[in-house]
């Protein structure tokens, strides 16, 4: 299939559905996805959903205040390549980079700045 993805410079923020402010579903090993200078933020799911990719880079987002993860990877495919770096990740419901299954792949987490929402309870 050979596709390339990219996904740049947008304002993704604030849909009211089920699903993430970004989500893709399979792509093949021959396939490079690329997130780069987008805010994602205020969605009702993630911010970013990745299901079954490979070769995904993730660079120098602001992915912020969604409902739960900031950046989520359901499945990194086997022999696949990945670089998340230099992002914003704050304030998101849950964890900010949370990888569910990955396998016989490389990947690169650097220079990211993550931020936990903090939650505080008034004990009477």
């Amino acid at each position: 299939y050979n596709s390339n993805i990219n996904i740049s410079e947008n304002n993704i923020s604030g849909n009211g559905g089920g699903y993430a402010g970004v989500y893709i579903y399979s792509t093949d090993a021959a396939s490079q996805v690329n997130i780069d200078s987008n805010n994602i933020s205020q969605n009702y799911a993630s911010g970013i959903y990745l299901d079954i990719v490979t070769n995904v880079d993730v660079t120098n987002n602001n992915i912020a205040n969604n409902d739960y993860y900031g950046l989520y990877f359901a499945q990194i495919t086997d022999s696949s390549n990945g670089l998340i770096s230099s992002n914003n990740i704050g304030n998101n419901n849950y964890v900010g980079i949370y990888i569910n299954w990955a396998a016989s792949s490389n990947i690169n987490i650097s220079a990211n700045n993550i931020v936990f929402k903090i939650i505080s309870e008034s004990l009477a």
